[in-house]
């Protein structure tokens, strides 16, 4: 297949997808290991998961965190085995899965609508900051819209085709898509609202048998994780009881309001004021710039209009409106992780709004203005989203938000001992510490920072102190030392393991935020050790 350039030349099909892919692999690869800098406590215990996958641990839930989800985990097992105990192993997995997402998209715009379509909404969600920012970071939302994405697409073409091979592997894609994270589960709703739109008005699509096997499969490969839930009914829950508006605590005695409010930030993430969470966005920009959101709008009311006749409209309209309640049913909506789950249809809107703008000026007698204006709004849209991202995760909020200074301190333990992450590349450095050398480690700092516990090989040459009221005796160091002390508590008992009649400097280490905080604080002090040298 190919798509004609209107000056007549032709570009085979693949060509223009492998670029978008390249573009967007290069996007989501370049300086993995630096930005963003540190590396948050939900990445972190990702990894410390994964660890215990590679030491034979295998659960189908992870309770750690609040519960987690598997796939993510168990890929970043794979990369850990590979490149050792780093960020880059953790964020390579997103990375990856963030680039091959594009074609998951480009495939389901080709199976909905048409070439077109596809190729303007893949160019949109590989440089977008939404989509670049979740696929540098090591959450577990980043797998689920390319399998969500997948399954919709071989959905589609089994209903077509009338096929049961497309409908079993969009069964299997769709099942595994549970085990990516929770707001999969919203996704049933869409496609029961869809059933309810398809027997109204497109009963050829109404196909009971094949809708049946696509939901016999799905449920099977379910099965595992709803049989652990049935066991374990507060882990499914645990995390949405904390933080829905259903709460007492969250809507404060005015839930109707509190649902309002939250629908209206919901529906403002695209074009007016988007996630301020720095981990998740730029904090309050929205998804859409000012052009490419015109043109989502525009695409949203064209797909409202042809929504009777149209069914993959339909989809993508109840789609997006559906896989919306999770962040409007929960506190701090717009929420851009808890929305993921309309990025497999999202981006269709702005192509289908760019595509009928072209339209209506072909029409018009202005085939090649169309054409300049569309792949304008396109390479606008393209340079704002990766000029705002590239500046954003350089800034100090960013910093504090990726708790930098645990993992500043994870490698003054790891530069020290010589061995683990040193601060660059994707790969841990293997190999034992370094020999008369010994760390340690105030014991509230390795608890309370999982990315310390995380990036820091555990050795004898790592130790990490008892409680500042335990009675022990003392009794000195022999050889060099390294203190990473909590600054205020009592820390008598550290300092007397410092040996006599050696050299040691004291200074300050990095400094820590909360995320609603606004002053930061000292996180660590170091006290180094090194034995005396006479000439």
């Amino acid at each position: 297949m190919i798509l004609r350039r209107s000056w007549g030349r032709a570009v085979p099909e693949w060509v223009i997808l492998a670029l978008i892919t390249l573009a967007a692999a290069s996007l989501r690869l370049v300086a993995l290991d630096a930005f963003p800098p540190g590396l948050y406590r939900d990445e972190a215990f990702n990894g410390l998961d994964a660890l215990q996958v590679l030491q034979g641990k295998t659960p189908i839930f992870f309770e750690a965190n609040n519960g987690r989800e598997p796939l993510f985990i168990y890929l970043a097992a794979v990369s850990v085995a590979i490149w050792g105990r780093s960020p880059g192993a953790l964020r390579l997995v997103s990375a990856l899965v963030g680039t091959l997402t594009i074609p998951a998209f480009y495939w389901l715009g080709r199976e909905l609508f048409d070439r077109q379509v596809a190729t303007f909404a893949a160019i949109l969600a590989a440089a977008t900051v939404w989509t670049l920012n979740l696929s540098r970071v090591a959450f577990r939302a980043v797998t689920m819209p390319p399998l969500q994405a997948l399954s919709l697409a071989l959905l589609w073409r089994g209903l077509h085709t009338r096929r049961l091979g497309p409908l079993v592997g969009a069964g299997i894609i769709y099942g595994l898509s549970f085990y990516t994270y929770l707001a999969a589960r919203f996704s049933v709703i869409a496609l029961v609202l869809f059933l309810g739109y398809l027997w109204l008005w497109h009963r050829e699509l109404f196909w009971l048998k094949g809708w049946a096997l696509f939901g016999l499969v799905g449920a099977m490969l379910v099965a595992p994780l709803g049989i652990y839930f049935l066991g374990h009914w507060q882990s499914a829950f645990i995390r949405a009881n904390q933080v829905s508006i259903l709460n007492p605590q969250v809507h404060g005695g005015n839930l109707w309001g509190t649902l309002l409010r939250q629908t209206l930030n919901a529906l403002g993430l695209f074009n007016l004021r988007g996630d301020f969470i720095p981990r998740h966005n730029v904090p309050f920009r929205p998804v859409f710039d000012a052009f490419s959101g015109l043109a989502f709008v525009l695409g949203v009311c064209l797909s409202v209009y042809r929504v009777k006749r149209g069914p993959a409209h339909a989809l993508c309209l109840i789609w997006l409106a559906t896989m919306l309640l999770p962040t409007i049913l929960a506190e701090g909506a717009p929420h851009m992780l808890r929305a993921t789950g309309v990025l497999p249809v999202l981006f269709f809107f702005p192509a289908l709004g760019l595509g009928g703008l072209r339209e209506a000026m072909r029409k018009r007698g202005l085939a090649n203005a169309g054409l300049a204006l569309v792949w304008g709004v396109l390479a606008v849209s393209a340079v704002a989203s990766v000029t705002d991202y590239a500046r954003h995760v350089r800034s100090e909020c960013v910093y504090y938000h990726f708790e930098t200074a645990a993992t500043e301190m994870a490698l003054e333990v790891n530069r020290y001992l010589g061995c683990g992450w040193q601060g660059r590349g994707l790969a841990a450095r293997e190999g034992q510490p370094r020999p008369k050398r010994q760390v340690f480690m105030a014991r509230r700092l390795w608890e309370n920072w999982a990315s310390v516990r995380y990036l820091c090989p555990l050795s004898g040459a790592l130790n990490i102190l008892p409680p500042p009221d335990a009675d022990l005796p003392t009794h000195e160091v022999q050889g060099d030392a390294l203190l990473i002390l909590w600054p205020f508590e009592d820390n008598r008992f550290a300092l007397s393991l410092l040996p006599a009649n050696s050299l040691i400097s004291v200074r300050e280490g990095a400094r820590e935020r909360g995320d609603l905080e606004s002053m930061s604080r000292l996180l660590y002090v170091v006290f180094r050790s090194e034995e005396a040298r006479f000439a």
